[in-house]
This record gives C-alpha cells, sequence and structure tokens, in this order.
C-alpha cells in the first residue's frame, strides 16, 4: 500500500519538478567527477613539486650545516698544530696549581692560534679548556671571560659527554652557560672534545668551542616555503641538538622531553605533516624538516573552490534557462491536468487555451475537441445507463414494499384476533407513518431519515410482541448525513424477527450501531435470537436481502455486507458503506 501511495505521489510530482532534478543529477556528477580528478592530479603535483623543491633545499642546507660543523672542529683541533700550546696543555693538566706564568704563556700561544678566527668570525663566542676543577684557557669575544672560582667541571653534562665520546666531537644545543663571573643569557652553539696525547690516547682536558645560534639561524631560517615549517637537527640518539619552527603551533607538533642540563630528546616523529630528513655528511646529526600538510592541502583546495564557484554560476545560468524553456511544455501541461481535473467534476464548460506556436498547441485543440465529444457521449449514454439504473433500482423496490406491507399487516391481523384495540390503533397510526415514508418517489434517503423508520418499525413490532422484543439504536452524529437506498435495513430488522426472535420464548434484543472511521459508515445489526446454520442455510435465497445487497452495490460498488450467525447465538449483519460516492471510482 506505501508503495503504490508513493507512486501515486510520483506521478503526481510536477514535470518542471523532475526536468530540474534530471537537469540537475546529469551535470552534477560529471561535473563533480572532472573536478575531483583534475584537483586531485594537480593536487599531487603541487604537493611533489613542494616536496622535491624542499629536498633540494635541505640538501644543500646539509651540506652547508656539514660545512660549519667541519669548521667549527677544526677550531677544536687547533692546539695539535701547535707543539708549544700541546706542551703546555699537558703540563698544566698534571699540576695540581697553575702558575701566572704558566697560564700566560698558555694564553699567548692559543691567542695566537684562535686570533684569525676570532677577528674575523663573527659566530665565534668563546673557548674554554678544563680540566677537573682547573680552568686551563678561558677567552671570549663578548663577555668577560674569568670563570667562577673553584668550579667542578666534572659536573657538567658536557664535560661527560666529551669524556665519554672517546675523543669524538660532541655537539651541543643551544644554551646559556652559568659559570662565568658575567652572564649575558645569549644562546650559544658548542663543539665539545678531549685534547688527547696522540700517541698513547690519554686526555690532557676538555675544550670547548662556543658559537652564536645565529650561525644555524642564518642557515636554518628566512627560507619561505609557503607553508608553515620546523626545521631541527636530531643526532643518532635522537636528541634535539638544534630546532627552529616558523610558528609555536609548529613547535608543538615535536614531542620533546628533556632529558638533562642541556639534553632534548626527541621522542616521535611529528605525524599529520610531510617530513624530509637528509643526513649531515660526515656526522652522525641529521637535518629535518616538516611542513603543515593542511597548509599545503588548503591552497590545493583552493582548485575545487574555484571550480565549484565556476560551477554554480553555470548551473544558475543553465537552471535559468531550462527554467524558461521547459514552461513551453511545463505551463501546458498544468493547464491541461486543471482542465481535466475540472472534468471529472463532471463541469464540460473548461476548455484549454493554447499559447500560439508553443510546442503542445496541436495536442490542446485535440483535447477540446475531445471534451465536445465526450459531453455528447455522456448525454447520449451515461444518462441513458443512470436512467436503466434507477429504473432497475425502482423495480427492486417495488419487490420489497408488497412484502413489508404484507408482513406488517399480518402483524396488524394477530392484534385483531388478541383483540388488543389499543395496540392495534397505535400499530394502524405507525402504520400510516411507515407508509408515507414506503410509497415515497426518492430512490435514496439519509441514513438518519432510514433509521428513524426502523425505530418506527421496531415500535410497531414491540407493540405485537409486547416484552418479548427489545431494541437499541446508537449512531454516530457524522453518519446522520450519509446518502443510502431507501429500505435498506427493513428487510435484515424483519428478518432477525420472524427468524429470530420469533421463535424463541424468552425476551430477545435487537441492537443497531452506526460507527464512521475516515473512509467508511459501518453499520452494526445484531440479535441474539434463535440464529441459523451458514453452512446449511443460503442467506441469499431470501428476496429482500439479495435486493438489498444488489441496491446497495449499484448506489456504492465498493461497499460489502458481511452477515454471520451460529444455531443458538443469533445473527450479525455488518455494512460498510464509503462516507463518500467518488471513493467508488
Amino acid at each position: 500500500m506505501l508503495f503504490l501511495r508513493s507512486m501515486k505521489r510520483y506521478r503526481q510530482e510536477k514535470l518542471a519538478v523532475r526536468l530540474t532534478r534530471y537537469f540537475i543529477s546529469s551535470t552534477l556528477i560529471p561535473f563533480l567527477l572532472i573536478v575531483t580528478i583534475s584537483a586531485s592530479l594537480m593536487d599531487y603535483h603541487y604537493k611533489q613539486d613542494i616536496l622535491l623543491i624542499t629536498d633540494g633545499y635541505l640538501e644543500s642546507l646539509a651540506t652547508n650545516v656539514s660545512l660549519y660543523i667541519k669548521d667549527l672542529q677544526q677550531v677544536a683541533l687547533l692546539p695539535y698544530f701547535s707543539n708549544e700550546v700541546m706542551t703546555q696543555i699537558r703540563k698544566l693538566s698534571s699540576e695540581e696549581s697553575i702558575s701566572f706564568s704558566d697560564r700566560t704563556n698558555l694564553e699567548s700561544a692559543l691567542d695566537s692560534l684562535l686570533s684569525s678566527i676570532r677577528y674575523t668570525r663573527n659566530d665565534f663566542y668563546s673557548a674554554l679548556i678544563v680540566k677537573d676543577q682547573k680552568v686551563l684557557y678561558a677567552s671570549s669575544n663578548y663577555i668577560n671571560s674569568i670563570t667562577i672560582p673553584n668550579h667542578d667541571w666534572t659536573l657538567e653534562d658536557w664535560y661527560q659527554n666529551a669524556i665519554q665520546a672517546d675523543g669524538k666531537e660532541v655537539f651541543i644545543p643551544p644554551h646559556v652557560p652559568n659559570y662565568y663571573d658575567f652572564t649575558d643569557h645569549e644562546e650559544r652553539i658548542s663543539l665539545v672534545g678531549t685534547i688527547r696525547d696522540l700517541r698513547t690516547r690519554n686526555p690532557y682536558a676538555v675544550i670547548k668551542i662556543d658559537a652564536l645560534t645565529s650561525s644555524f639561524d642564518r642557515f636554518l631560517q628566512g627560507e619561505d616555503f609557503h607553508a608553515p615549517s620546523c626545521i631541527y637537527i636530531t643526532d643518532h640518539d635522537n636528541h634535539l641538538i638544534y630546532v627552529s619552527a616558523s610558528d609555536d603551533a609548529m613547535l608543538s607538533l615535536l614531542d620533546i622531553e628533556k632529558t638533562g642540563e642541556y639534553e632534548r630528546t626527541l621522542k616521535a616523529q611529528p605525524k599529520h605533516s610531510s617530513h624530509i630528513a637528509k643526513p649531515i655528511k660526515d656526522t652522525d646529526y641529521t637535518l629535518h624538516i616538516i611542513l603543515d600538510s593542511f597548509t599545503i592541502w588548503f591552497k590545493s583546495a583552493r582548485i575545487y573552490f574555484i571550480g565549484i564557484f565556476l560551477y554554480a554560476i553555470a548551473f544558475m545560468t543553465a537552471l535559468y534557462l531550462n527554467k524558461r524553456f521547459s514552461r513551453r511544455i511545463t505551463d501546458p501541461i498544468a493547464q491541461l491536468r486543471s482542465v481535466l481535473a475540472t472534468i471529472e467534476k463532471g463541469d464540460f464548460s473548461v476548455h484549454y487555451l493554447p499559447e500560439p506556436q508553443w510546442e503542445l498547441q496541436e495536442l490542446g485543440q485535440r483535447v477540446n475537441q475531445m471534451i465536445e465529444e465526450l459531453e455528447k457521449t455522456i448525454k447520449i449514454t451515461y444518462v441513458a445507463q443512470l436512467a436503466q439504473q434507477e429504473a432497475e433500482n425502482r423495480a427492486l423496490l417495488s419487490q420489497i414494499q408488497p412484502h413489508f406491507l404484507f408482513n406488517t399487516l399480518n402483524g396488524l391481523i394477530a392484534l385483531i384476533y388478541d383483540q388488543d384495540i389499543s395496540k392495534l390503533e397505535n400499530g394502524l397510526y405507525g402504520l400510516s407513518d411507515m407508509l408515507h415514508y414506503v410509497l415515497r418517489k426518492e430512490m435514496t434517503v439519509t441514513l438518519q431519515e432510514e433509521l428513524k423508520f426502523i425505530a418506527d418499525y421496531l415500535l410497531l413490532q414491540q407493540t405485537r410482541y409486547c416484552d418479548k422484543l427489545e431494541y437499541q439504536i446508537i449512531v454516530d452524529p457524522e453518519s446522520e448525513h450519509l446518502e443510502v437506498p431507501r429500505l435498506i435495513l427493513q428487510p435484515f430488522v424483519e428478518n432477525a424477527i420472524i427468524h429470530g426472535i420469533e421463535p424463541k420464548t424468552e425476551k430477545s434484543h435487537i441492537t443497531i450501531k452506526v460507527k464512521r472511521n475516515a473512509h467508511a459508515s459501518i453499520i452494526h445489526l445484531s440479535d441474539d435470537g434463535a440464529g441459523f446454520d451458514e453452512t446449511t442455510t443460503d442467506v441469499m435465497s431470501s428476496v429482500g436481502i439479495a435486493n438489498c445487497v444488489h441496491r446497495l452495490s449499484l448506489l456504492y460498488p465498493t461497499s460489502t455486507i458481511d452477515i454471520s450467525s451460529s444455531i443458538g447465538k443469533g445473527c450479525t449483519v455488518i455494512l460498510t458503506i464509503p462516507n463518500n460516492r467518488e471513493d467508488n471510482v
């Protein structure tokens, strides 16, 4: 049922809406495929180009960093190029105290080695050579190089790292030293290592070369990748040596854990970002760069936005033209539907007024011709058929009328034999009123009128049977104006009295109930009389009941009559009549 209703709504849907829907579906799907595929290809190539350019830049950057680290390593190796410096360091590292003259000699020799670097490179910050609690050499370009007295250098992380490196240089991340008398809070990067005996490999002292972070900043900052970025350097243990980010959001992508005074460890590589890594040649370090994938995607997504915007303009233009030209079909169809709907109501005075030069002009003219021919046909055939149907209804009613009069007069005769003059008088007056109803010319009456007649009839029968018969009529007020054939209920009530009530000796009841729902009115007529066996009794053999069924079907083809009974339990008759005559179409 639900499927049939849906199909009905679909057929009633306006053609203009269907044409518009077909137009949208036929253009939207191909467009989305074209935009999606082309934008995806452009997005892919755009990302590949960015990654390729970034990879080349990172390769060049790794080379520059490698050269810079080698420069720092060369500075840390300068003491090996002077026998005088090595002699002084070996001597001072073994002595418990350092004399002023020895310190002066070492400073003079090292200053001579470092002079070309100290005065030509702006990134050189300081140099420090220490042994346990002794400072062998301290020099700086920017701060007072006097260190804190009696400082235990073995407690410094970088000192321990240098000893454990066994002769290799160790890179120290950006930090602020806290062992000078005066600290400027300037961050620096450092390279530490040990000065050893070249023959025995025994360490003499630890050397620490400091450089400004501006050196790395110069390499790793200022490049525009057209997306938020983060550049960082890690060693083979994933310790973070240097990091620089275009904004704090990119820096937050790194999962950094502080594992020492200067040591920070990268716990995991960032996710949801484009990541490129390049090893720094001849070192244990790796240079990384991450780019914000969302920014890259958003720039690619502009292709989608532009495509959708252009489609929206083209779609609105095409929709306007489609609506304008489809009116040449939909408007005539809508007018034709209106004309046909008026004809369905029986009004043949309407005609279709076609627009000149429109596509359905010829169809409209043919519809007008059809209306004229249909009106003529109805006058000739349909009116004649109605007259024949009314004649048949009158013939069937004429069969019921004598039957009713015969049975009613028999009841009055019984009163004569009983010599009950008062009841006979009331019965004759009641018969007079009922005869006026029976002999009316109208073939149909309202249900209210029919039930009034049945009430009078039952009152007459109650006069005859006295206390043996009781009846009740309950009616839904909304059903009182329902049009029904005249004398449609009397045969059923009469059969209930003659075949159900009369054979019994005890009191019996007849109940008539009328209910109304959304589609039909239901007349429920029941008695508690003798009843009959449905398997052996043909109820349609009764002339009165057969005529009632036929007459009701003439007026309401979709109406139904259901009769059920069993011996000793009475009889029930249910008439279901549509609320509207149009529901029978």
